[in-house]
């Protein structure tokens, strides 16, 4: 079993697409990446900072060390090449059922049901 990326979202940005940070070298956008199994319907969700290294050391600077899971770390932000990085990222996730796709997943962003137990 395989994952694929049904859409983008955040929280923070209306249209990503067009997203033009006012400081282009330090920000940072939450990314909730929709993913379900390829030819299956479904999907969970998994949320990935997308942060610039000068945003980072301001955070270090001010909070001490920082753990970096789940950050996209980048220059600037260019939409298409995010979306590449993730649909690449997702892609290469696979298991034998949906749990197992979706723990390589949550390696990528926080699982929406990361820390949940039945």
């Amino acid at each position: 079993m395989r994952a694929e990326v049904r859409r983008l979202h955040s929280p923070d940005v209306p249209d990503l697409r067009v997203y033009d940070p006012p400081v282009g070298d330090d920000f940072s956008v939450l990314i909730q990446i929709l993913a379900g199994p390829v030819g299956s319907d479904g999907e969970e969700s998994f949320d990935i900072e997308v942060v610039t290294p000068k945003r980072l050391a301001s955070r270090v600077a001010q909070k001490g060390p920082l753990n970096g899971r789940h950050l996209l770390i980048v220059e600037s932000f260019d939409y298409a090449t995010v979306e590449r990085w993730i649909q690449r990222a997702v892609a290469a996730c696979e298991g034998s059922d949906w749990r197992q796709v979706a723990e390589c997943l949550a390696r990528v962003g926080r699982w929406e049901f990361e820390d949940y137990r039945e």
